[in-house]
């Protein structure tokens, strides 16, 4: 049926196809982070950089970063009593935070804003939060 198995199957095909979307846009992004680095230090130089060209400072994007990973480092650690842990989880959070935000987008981009990946990208979090924890030798009530 469609709740038990074929939902599933079809985040199983979206990440697939997501993970060969990251393989083949490994070059751009790496590419796009460089670019945001070399234009902090050109910038930092004193060379003019044309406003449209413009990106956020990166310390203000560390720094929200670290806003935002705090509050869920704060948050597994009270839930799962384990400092250690909920460093590796809002650690493992923030990459797939960062992959599964780069899927959604590129899947949006290809199938239109109307077909909105969000769901399917929100189960593939949830099944590998789940694998990671089951890993880590976490399990909850049974």
């Amino acid at each position: 049926t469609w709740s038990t198995k074929i939902r599933y199957m079809g985040v199983g095909a979206m990440v697939v196809g997501g993970l060969w979307s990251l393989i083949k846009l490994r070059g751009p992004i790496s590419r796009g982070i460089k670019a945001g680095l070399e234009a902090t230090k050109r910038k930092q130089s004193g060379e003019i950089i044309l406003r449209t060209e413009e990106d956020m400072p990166m310390t203000t994007v560390l720094m929200l970063i670290a806003a935002f990973v705090v509050p869920l480092f704060l948050l597994y650690a009270n839930l799962i009593d384990s400092v250690g842990i909920a460093a590796v989880m809002a650690v493992i959070m923030l990459i797939v935070g960062f992959f599964g935000s780069s899927i959604a987008g590129y899947l949006a981009g290809v199938v239109g804003s109307s077909n909105n990946p969000v769901s399917g990208i929100t189960i593939m979090s949830l099944l590998f939060t789940a694998l990671v924890l089951k890993g880590l030798g976490l399990s909850g009530p049974e």
